[in-house]
């Protein structure tokens, strides 16, 4: 489910830990044209009384300095577990550590199947858990007083995350012991959190509005619309 947000509570939440100022993101958005002609099955439709909450995650302590992230969309099928390292730093040094980030290939075969393997619906969809994803990484980095997120990903994955372009600092190719990587760099100051949230704000809305306009030609974003009401 798509669900606007409200970003004031995770503003203050988050300027509990951090400060600084604002900057500014972008993004567009492809929209398919599937055959207008062409039904979703009603085999795979689901009721309004089985909609699954939209989006969860938890952090668990693997180790010193090591950390899990699982997040879940169960209403999109999605899981992901993201492994966290918390930069060590003397005790003595007042300079805010960094937070190291392996992020995964996200598993989107049932998605795929639940949204008919249309192009506008995954494009919103992935795009969406990207980006409570990056929310809760910032979250996470101001709880432990990191100035920076690192993130390591594959090609393809770094590729998709084009959504987290506009906020990078820093993005090359590195060696690790998990062999060659894409590291990108992400301010975890109070400025980024700002922008972040309006982003996310933004985007929702625009997000809606395709939805809304695409279902007048498109069945697919029609079912999906009868199954996951906009609230």
């Amino acid at each position: 489910m798509l669900e606007l947000i409200d970003d004031q509570p995770i503003k203050a939440q988050y300027k509990t830990l951090v400060s600084s100022e604002k900057t500014n993101a972008s993004l567009e958005l492809v929209v398919s044209n599937p055959n207008p002609s062409q039904e979703p099955s009603s085999s795979q439709t689901t009721s309004n009384s089985q909609i699954k909450p939209s989006f969860m995650a938890e952090v668990q302590l693997r180790g010193p300095n090591l950390y899990s992230l699982l997040a879940r969309d169960p209403s999109h099928y999605l899981e992901c577990e993201l492994i966290l390292e918390t930069e060590e730093r003397d005790l003595d040094s007042l300079e805010p550590g960094a937070v190291i980030c392996h992020f995964p290939n996200i598993s989107d075969e049932k998605l795929q199947d639940h949204i008919w393997l249309d192009d506008t619906l995954y494009g919103i969809i992935m795009i969406q858990f990207q980006i409570k994803l990056l929310e809760q990484l910032l979250l996470f980095c101001a709880t432990h007083y990191a100035s920076k997120l690192i993130i390591f990903a594959d090609d393809v994955q770094a590729d998709a995350l084009g959504v987290y372009q506009d906020f990078l600092t820093y993005k090359d190719q590195t060696l690790t012991y998990k062999g060659e990587k894409t590291e990108m760099v992400i301010p975890a100051d109070q400025a980024t959190f700002d922008a972040w949230v309006d982003f996310m704000e933004r985007i929702t809305i625009d997000f809606r509005q395709t939805l809304w306009r695409e279902q007048r030609s498109n069945p697919f974003i029609r079912q999906y619309l009868k199954n996951h009401p906009l609230v």
